[in-house]
Parts: C-alpha cells; structure tokens; sequence
C-alpha cells in the first residue's frame, strides 16, 4: 500500500467517523489499489512520477468528503445506523425491564423443567439454597448490586459494539452509556429467597450508574487509542480518579425523625353497613354499643412488640384508645399525627377502654428514624387491587385507582428494613408510591 498523504487522510477521517476496523481496512485497500490504476494510466500517458501522482490525487478527490461519503454508506445500510437516535437514546433504557422479566420468565421455566424431570424436592432444594444463602449477612444485597450492574454494563458494551459496527460514531455509543447511567440510577432489583422483583425508585443507585459510565470510558479510551491520541487516552483514568474521590467523600442525605410508641392499629366503628361495605383494610366495625353512643369512633390496637414504649406502658392488644393528650382520637391518621409531631422523650397522655372500664396511661415517646423515599414499579398482570369504591378517600377501579396512607402501618421490629408508604397511584402494571424508608426505632 504507497505511503501517500491523502491515503492517510482517508483512514484517519474514516476511524473519528468510528468506521469498524475491517470496513477501515477494506475500504482503504480499495482507495490504495484505485489510487494506483490512476497512477499507473498516467504513465502509461507519458506524465512523469510526480505529475502521475498529482493526477491521481485529482482524480480521486478530497480524501475527508470521500471517508464521509463511505461512513455514510455504512450507515445507510444498517437499522442501528439509520435510527440513531432511536437506537441509541430511547432504546437503551426500555430494554433492562424486559430482559430482567426474560430473565425471571427463564429461570422458572428451568426450574419447573427440573421439577419435571427430577421431581417437586427440586424446588424445595433450590428455595432452601437460596434462604440459607439470604442468612448470610450482607450476601443477597450484594448479589443484588452486582447483577444488576453486570447486566446493565453488559447492555452497554452491546450497544457500543453496535455503535462502532453501523459506524455509528463514538457520540451514539456515549449517548447510549449516559441513557442507560441515568436509567441505572433508579433501577432497582430486589433478590429473596422465593422471587426476583424489579421496580424503579427515587433512591439513587449509583453502584449500577457507575457500569455503563465504565463501559463508556473504555469505548472512548479504546476510540482515542486508534486515532493515536495517547495523551487523551490516559486523561481518561485521571478523570475516573476525580469522578470516584467524588462519589467517595459525597455525603449521604439526611435521616429525619418522628415520634414512635409502637404498635400496629386500626380505626374502629360501630358495625353499620358503612363498615361492612368499605374496603379499608384500616377499619372495623367493633366499637361498642356504649362506647358509640359518646364517640361516632375510637382506635383498636391490633398488635404490640414487646419492646414498644406502648407495650411498656400497660397497652394491650384489643385496647380501643378514647383519647391521646387529652384529645378524643376519631380518624387514625390524626391519632398517627399527633404521634409523630411528639417529641422523643416526651409522655403521651392515652385513655382507654379495656373489658367494660377506662383506664388511663402514661406512655413515652420514643424515635423513629426514617429516609422519604419513592418508587416507580411494573407489576405483572396477576398482580390486581381489589374493587373499592367506597371513598375511604382512595378509590380503586381493579387496574386503576389511588390508595393514601389512612395511617395503618406495619411493625417492621427494631433491626428491619421497612418502607412505609404514604400513598399509592397505580394503572393498569404502573404503579407509582411515596413513603418513608424506617431505618432505625428507639425508646
């Protein structure tokens, strides 16, 4: 191949286009042997070596045009190419849902072939290995992370092998790792011993962020290396130093607090066909006939840890709470409001009824520590709510409707990790929720 200026021109144009190595090659073997003929007719003509080569050179045309026009051609002749902006900023994120339910659709469709071929105690062997694996620790968490970030760094590399084989350009490839970086970050999957759920969160994900942007940094180092750019290409691992020392000495977002005497409790009214009729799952027709001739309600306790400052106090399961500081308590969630307004460390002044008689308690306030938090989920079809169209005030048409918090919540414990919803919009598999992450409670 001669060593001339406008065939190194040419290749150099062809790989900042991101044209693949061997289309690189080929049509720079094709320009070199073309180049050649033209040269070859000219001294066939008579032209000396030096007007043979400037004939050539005019006959062939500007080298950075011709590299544009056979880029171009490469594309034209490929979808990724073609629909860029399609393939590489709207597709990338829309395609990690879809695999992770592939994925789960596979995995059980492996183990009922198991279970087919070896029997039931398959099953029963695989859950009890994955229940003793989620003992241990941390492990699940972390299986959970490096999943999810193999998978979506895996996407990535594909999508910039795509780039680079439709000549595409490095610009798409990144496009294609920021777009499935900024879907990374709130992507989540969520690993038990009995299923795999994956859902979308305000809580950011960095660990899974970080993939693509790695993938990315090696395309454009890998990019830069062929162009015979060294200097560009080791400022790379500099600026990841800078990016990681960042993300290292990032401080975590603030843990707020709230009242906590523990318990779990509903509200409870006299049996009408208001109670039977509504589908709360916080109330219950239970108030007493003589109990509901001096308030229209009062709040049931349902259940109480032992180590709940309510528990501590002398309330019991089945006590129905008349008044909290001094107040009659007729809707849960002002009996949940004024808990959570009290300071830790302050009494609560509670009367209730107990076996036909009143008695009154002291009960102290403790801490609840807990991160907002909200979440965006895909549910499968089978997953429907319930008629009710009762206005509780949330309604719910089975595949449409909006659930708030009435304030019925569950007792996650002292060591568990609990997320509190305050509120629920769903749509047919859409579901849309905000909450509060309990993270620690204290008495």
């Amino acid at each position: 191949m001669p060593e001339s200026n406008l065939i190194q021109t040419f290749e150099r144009r062809l790989v900042e286009l991101g044209c693949p190595p061997q289309q690189t090659r080929r049509a720079v073997q094709e320009m070199a042997n073309h180049y050649e003929d033209l040269q070859h007719a000219a001294r066939n003509e008579g032209l000396s070596a030096a007007e043979a080569e400037a004939y050539a050179e005019k006959r062939l045309g500007e080298p950075v045009v011709l590299a544009e026009h056979a880029a171009s051609g490469l594309r034209q002749s490929s979808w990724w190419g073609r629909h860029r902006v399609l393939g590489f900023c709207i597709l990338p994120p829309l395609c990690f849902g879809p695999a992770w339910i592939l994925c789960v659709l596979l995995c059980g469709s492996l183990l009922w072939l198991l279970e087919l071929a070896f029997g039931p105690s398959t099953g029963s062997w695989v859950t009890g290995v994955m229940a003793r694996i989620g003992q241990a620790g941390d492990f699940l968490p972390i299986l959970e992370a490096v999943l999810n970030a193999s998978v979506i760094g895996w996407f990535a590399v594909l999508f910039c092998w795509l780039a680079a084989k439709s000549a595409a350009g490095s610009k798409w490839a990144l496009f294609a790792c920021v777009t499935s970086a900024v879907h990374a970050v709130f992507f989540h999957i969520h690993l038990t011993a009995h299923h795999l759920a994956i859902a979308y969160s305000w809580k950011p994900n960095w660990i899974c962020a970080i993939s693509p942007l790695l993938v990315a940094g090696g395309f454009f180092l890998r990019q830069r290396w062929r162009e015979r750019r060294p200097m560009a290409a080791f400022a790379l691992p500099v600026l990841f130093l800078v990016l990681f020392s960042g993300c290292a000495t990032q401080e975590k977002k603030p843990v707020s607090q709230r009242g906590w005497i523990g318990g779990e409790y509903k509200l409870a009214r006299k049996k009408s066909v208001a109670t039977e009729v509504s589908a709360s799952p916080a109330m219950v027709g239970c108030l007493p006939q003589e109990l509901a001739r001096k308030q229209k309600a009062a709040v049931l306790v349902t259940s109480l840890d032992t180590n709940a400052p309510a528990q501590a106090a002398g309330l019991r399961t089945d006590d129905l709470v008349l008044e909290l500081n001094h107040q009659p308590v007729t809707r849960l969630r002002d009996f949940r409001r004024i808990i959570d307004r009290s300071a830790p460390g302050s009494i609560l002044a509670v009367r209730a009824y107990r076996d036909r008689q009143t008695l009154d308690f002291e009960v102290p306030v403790g801490k609840e520590a807990f991160r907002r938090e909200g979440s965006f989920r895909i549910a499968l079809p089978s997953v429907v709510q319930g008629w009710d169209l009762w206005p509780n005030p949330g309604f719910s048409l089975v595949f449409v409707g909006y659930e708030p918090n009435p304030g019925l919540r569950q007792q996650p414990g002292s060591s568990k990790d609990h997320f509190d919803e305050d509120w629920k919009v769903f749509a047919g598999i859409f579901e849309v929720s905000r909450g509060k992450r309990i993270l620690a409670q204290k008495d």
